[in-house]
């Protein structure tokens, strides 16, 4: 058994030094993948900026965008990829399907779809410029063994892809599958692929896929007896040309700004509530205490009427009227009915928003009851006196 130990660590530390330097070489591929892809942006010609669209085109924008907000209601906010994952997609790891799947995981969120799908990547091995025009970029499916809210993704990636290419893809298989979640059906007069689009705009992923969409111009320069012929190619991915995806982006963030302003006021309004609520709690408990305050200064007024009883001799005007009211009220009873009213209103009142008025009402009443037993008392007093 000891003989064989030796061989046997041999044999381990073998594996790992391979696995180390798997890793190693991993890494450097990605590494000269991603300066590959930095050095092939920087000698692409850049894409023209989009087009101001035309009137056809914003009429299209405008059904698909009231189709849309019919269908989902308030669109998403804008999507912004996680950092740890932007930084693994930006360094040139999007070929691999550990990094598709976890592209796939963070859109799906996004859409607060579960990520029930799987993503199986194609590398074609091919650019994109091998035919002008468009080409099939992915699909989206189910298998017949699969459970029935399993989709598969299939990208087909080029080698010419950048990030934005690639994110733009998966955001339009996506909105296949948020499409199949939420059971969204177009009617026939609409493009389907180009409503998955639009979709996908819809739901915050609109820079990406104005940037993925955008057609890309490559020079071929042969030289020539004269000089240089130069030849340019165009290819791009997507349904909806980057013209309509910039005039829809645009559109989709005025109607988002319109829903953010309405979920603003209707926060206001719920913080308005919850304060009036709050105040008509405080002031249904504080009106028990002033009930009794009040009841408090009328039975100490009515032994004090009938301590002093009614003034004789020369009293000023002023304190004439306000007596020959006081006792006027006394002798009707008029001040103890009111105060056993309020009395009752105040055990009624449950505190809400919609009772405060009511509530202030009564306070004002109670203090306005207190405010004339003590004016009776002093022009009692003035005149007893």
């Amino acid at each position: 058994m000891d003989g064989l130990l030796g061989p046997i660590l041999v044999i381990i530390a073998s594996l790992i030094g391979i696995a180390v330097l798997n890793r190693g070489r991993k890494k450097r591929e990605s590494a000269a993948a991603a300066a590959i892809n930095v050095k092939r942006a920087q000698d692409m010609p850049k894409p023209p900026p989009p087009a101001e669209p035309s009137m056809p085109h914003l009429m299209q924008v405008w059904g698909m965008l009231s189709i849309l907000e019919e269908k989902i209601g308030a669109p998403g906010e804008p999507f912004h990829l996680p950092s740890a994952l932007f930084d693994t997609l930006h360094d040139g790891d999007f070929f691999s399907q550990e990094s598709l799947n976890s592209l796939a995981r963070a859109v799906l969120a996004h859409m607060r779809i579960p990520g029930n799908v799987f993503v199986v990547a194609e590398i074609t091995g091919e650019s994109r410029f091998a035919t002008e025009g468009k080409a099939t970029a992915g699909s989206y499916s189910r298998k017949e063994d699969m459970p029935l809210n399993m989709r598969v993704i299939r990208v087909k990636l080029r080698t010419d892809y950048f990030l934005d290419h690639v994110v733009a893809i998966m955001c339009h298989e996506c909105a296949h599958h948020y499409h199949a979640m939420r059971g969204i059906l177009f009617d026939k007069k609409w493009n389907s692929e180009e409503m998955t689009d639009a979709t996908a705009v819809y739901l915050g992923f609109g820079g990406f896929m104005l940037r993925g969409y955008r057609p890309i111009v490559r020079e071929t320069k042969t030289p020539i007896q004269n000089g240089t012929r130069v030849t340019k190619q165009t290819s791009s991915i997507g349904y909806l040309s980057a013209d309509i995806i910039d005039a829809l982006d645009k559109e989709v963030e005025r109607l988002r700004g319109q829903y953010r302003r309405k979920a603003q006021e209707k926060q206001a309004e719920t913080e308005r509530a919850k304060a009036r609520h709050a105040e008509a709690a405080q002031k249904a408990e504080s009106l028990p205490k002033k009930i009794q305050t009040a009841q408090f200064l009328f039975d100490n007024f009515k032994q004090f009427m009938t301590i002093v009883g009614r003034p004789e001799g020369v009293i000023s005007p002023e304190d004439a009227a306000a007596l020959q009211a006081c006792f006027y009220e006394m002798e009707t009873g008029a001040p103890a009915q009111a105060l056993a009213r309020m009395a009752s209103r105040c055990a009624e009142y449950t505190p809400t928003s919609e009772t405060l008025e009511q509530l202030t009402a009564l306070e004002t009443e109670i203090e306005a009851f207190c405010t004339k037993i003590a004016l009776w008392s002093a022009c009692l007093s003035r005149c007893g006196a």
